[in-house]
């Protein structure tokens, strides 16, 4: 029994918990910071995907997972691309 490692099944309170106030006001921040730049840039697919992320960061440590965090940094860098970078990226000039 006390081999077993156990999570609280809330992202939020795991990385109160595990770092303390300045880690959860980083995380958080991080988290409404991408929401509100995609909310004013009109990205609704990137947007759609944060909001489900935190909502599910309240009822699973997703992030405490190896499989929680690879899909995370798959989608949320591939979504980050589409939405930030290639919208300004300069293509070149048809003939």
């Amino acid at each position: 029994f006390n081999k077993r490692e156990y999570n609280t099944h809330n992202q939020y309170l795991q990385i109160l918990l595990a770092v303390g106030i300045p880690g959860i006001l980083l995380f958080v921040s991080g988290l409404f910071y991408t929401l509100y730049v995609s909310m004013q840039k009109r990205y609704f697919l990137y947007l759609v995907f944060l909001v489900i992320i935190a909502i599910n960061l309240l009822t699973e440590s997703m992030l405490e997972r190896q499989s929680g965090v690879v899909f995370y940094a798959i989608f949320n860098a591939f979504l980050c691309l589409i939405a930030f970078i290639i919208p300004h990226s300069k293509l070149p000039a048809k003939p």
